[in-house]
């Protein structure tokens, strides 16, 4: 195998590992803690996605911006961060949390 390959694999591993982790942590977190959803479903995509936006403004600088330009495209993303993130989140997040 190539270095690459190994890395995705390595990767790939660790994705699945962190998706069941994030599971067992909701479900204790929801049953055994009475923690609010949505308050963690917000935390989780605000700091997911400050995390992510710091990262690429170190490697790519002030161009990471540039997608705001157009009023299409940044209503293109505050949907996709409702409909496509938040909602997916929250009914992954309740569905755990009734199991």
């Amino acid at each position: 195998m190539k270095r690459y390959e190994i890395i995705g694999v390595l990767l790939t591993l660790l994705g699945a590992v962190l998706w069941g982790v994030s599971g067992a942590s909701v479900q204790f977190l929801s049953n055994y803690r009475d923690m609010n959803l949505e308050w963690l479903v917000t935390m989780r995509l605000i700091t997911a996605g400050l995390l992510t936006v710091i990262y690429a403004w170190f490697k790519y600088g002030n161009s990471i911006f540039h997608v705001f330009r157009s009023l299409k495209d940044t209503a293109g993303l505050i949907v996709f961060g409702v409909f496509g993130m938040a909602l997916c989140q929250y009914t992954y997040f309740k569905s755990i949390a009734l199991a």
